[in-house]
């Protein structure tokens, strides 16, 4: 199995984190390419991972229809770059 970056944003209390998991065969790698400014990834390579909560909906009929069904949802997608950029 291929080493994989994992990228969670979850809620605990009143916080909300955003946790990277970068393997150390990959790290220097990450490090490097957040550095330049694009990280680029293998397909399946990098995941986010969502725990939506209706709370951080702006779209009223979306946070009415999640507070309705559950109150959480967990959303997974796969990236193939993380860009970085400073705002010039």
């Amino acid at each position: 199995m291929h080493p994989k970056i994992e990228i969670y944003v979850r809620p605990s209390a009143d916080d909300t984190f955003l946790t990277i998991y970068v393997p150390e065969s990959l790290r220097d790698g990450f490090i490097e390419g957040l550095k330049n400014g694009v990280y680029k990834c293998e397909k399946g390579m990098v995941n986010l991972e969502l725990a939506v909560l209706p709370e951080w909906l702006t779209d009223t009929n979306q946070k009415e229809w999640l507070s309705n069904n559950d109150g959480s949802m967990h959303m997974r997608t796969g990236l193939t770059a993380i860009n970085i950029y400073n705002g010039d």
